[in-house]
């Protein structure tokens, strides 16, 4: 069995702790769980706001990702570069699960002439690179001891984000350029995210957005939407941003939305279980937790 990896861990070592006062944290977990729930768009952006979103959702978000990488993504062995674009990228959660997959993969003997990962991420702003940084700093001693050849067989190069208001086009060169050498494009948790929230509409300049950057891919790229299935408009909006890509590609082969449950199998830390005591959620006393069970929508399309 591959080297598990606890992201719960993860997060508290990259976090050097809870990220704050273990009540301010908590009570910044209720306001994050108050946003998504009522299909509101004011997301708490301070520090406390973005340690929330960390210990909340970024290891369910990661299970999630990875198994949905290993179960779709046309890796064969003969592969030696991956490259990925994440739209709406925020900490990066996208990268951890593409390395969680790739890592799993080669424990097993696979992927033997992977030589570089290429991963890209595109998000409104800047806030979540020392996030990204961190996660990342804390998680690759965890990845290359389950893949001793990580850093030595082949490499990863994560530059900093792409800064870009997706729903504002036009968007810049440099965006449209990584996503024409991209051969993965991954929008996980973006389409229900862009304000008006709650529409099943598609906002205009998100859809032009999109529009642009179906049209960039290099033929052989493979695109995953991504999003919560509980959301409001969330299977129309992915429903709409497949149909685009369709109308813009008319050879891409398009699938879904399909509906998928996974469960996040991440060991709640002991400090997790410190700033949970604090956390009062309107649900059962078993799900003021962590999100640990992810039903969400995706589709995929070939190129």
């Amino acid at each position: 069995m591959a080297y598990r990896i606890s992201y719960f861990d993860v997060v508290g070592r990259a976090l050097g702790g809870p990220g704050g006062d273990p009540r301010e944290v908590a009570r910044a977990i209720e306001r994050l769980s108050a946003t998504f729930r009522e299909g509101r768009a004011d997301f708490d952006r301070s520090a406390a706001g973005r340690a929330a979103y960390l210990w909340h959702l970024l290891p369910a978000h990661v299970c999630d990702l990875s198994r949905l990488f290993l179960d779709a993504l046309d890796l064969d062995d003969a592969r030696e570069e991956v490259s990925l674009l994440g739209l709406g990228a925020g900490p990066g959660s996208e990268v951890l699960a593409l390395l969680e997959a790739l890592t799993a993969t080669r424990a097993r003997g696979g992927l033997p002439a992977l030589r570089r990962v290429r991963a890209r991420r595109v998000d409104l702003s800047a806030e979540w690179d020392a996030s990204f940084t961190a996660l990342l700093g804390a998680v690759t001693p965890d990845l290359a001891r389950r893949d001793p050849g990580l850093g030595r067989d082949w490499t990863l190069e994560a530059p900093r984000a792409l800064t870009c208001d997706l729903a504002a086009p036009p968007l810049p060169a440099s965006v449209l350029e990584a996503a024409a050498e991209a051969d993965l494009i991954v929008a996980a948790n973006l389409l229900t995210e862009v304000a008006p929230r709650g529409t099943d509409d598609l906002p205009r300049g998100l859809a032009d957005a999109l529009t642009a950057l179906w049209a960039a891919l290099r033929p052989g790229a493979q695109v995953l939407l991504v999003d919560r299935a509980g959301a409001p408009g969330a299977e129309a909006r992915l429903a709409a941003a497949a149909a685009l890509l369709a109308g813009t590609r008319p050879g891409a082969a398009v699938e879904g939305p399909r509906p998928r449950q996974t469960r996040c199998a991440c060991g709640l830390t002991r400090v997790a279980k410190a700033i949970y005591e604090h956390v009062r959620l309107p649900t059962t006393k078993d799900q003021d937790r962590p999100v640990l069970n992810c039903r969400t929508l995706w589709c995929q399309a070939r190129l």
